[in-house]
């Protein structure tokens, strides 16, 4: 959990997806993961990826287990 990571995310209005993809780089995944479940719009949401330093990938539908993981590890 604190390892750097990148959160991606475009908007999707209707069946139309943006095409300009916003990243945000935080030092630590659980603040990427903290962002993601607490502040992110939902139209971001479904739309959302975590990627770490080391490779690993994360969908919004893992992001909000992974949330309460880090949560309880806390």
């Amino acid at each position: 959990m604190n390892e750097p990571a990148e959160l991606s995310f475009s908007e999707k209005k209707g069946k139309i997806v943006l095409s300009l993809t916003d990243m945000i780089r935080f030092e630590h995944l659980s603040a990427a993961l903290i962002f993601a479940v607490r502040t992110m719009h939902d139209s971001h949401r479904p739309n959302c990826m975590i990627t770490t330093q080391s490779g690993s990938i994360y969908r919004w539908s893992d992001i909000p287990a992974l949330y309460e993981t880090a949560k309880l590890a806390r």
